[in-house]
């Protein structure tokens, strides 16, 4: 599923996140969805669980407090893709 990740009055990027069989490891649920691509080039794809709302990466999981994650949760939750209101990053 696309995503919008925006920062507010600044830009906007576009992830991709697929439904896994994984499990979350903060919740049990089976919501987790994963980053396609090879995401961040220290800690790897991006893990999240729509259930509960953690999120990780192989450093390990945590809740997410980080607005644009929320934010890409909100989305994989509803299955809508939010429209930018900011341009595009570069």
């Amino acid at each position: 599923m696309r995503i919008l990740n925006e920062y507010p009055g600044r830009h906007h990027y576009w992830d991709e996140f697929e439904k896994t069989d994984y499990f979350c490891p903060e919740c049990g649920a089976k919501d987790v969805w994963e980053e396609a691509g090879p995401g961040d080039y220290y800690v790897g794809a991006d893990f999240v669980c729509i259930s509960c709302g953690s999120d990780w990466t192989m450093q390990g999981p945590g809740v997410s407090k980080e607005q644009n994650m929320i934010g890409k949760i909100e989305q994989l939750k509803s299955g809508v893709t939010k429209a930018p209101t900011t341009k595009r990053g570069g």
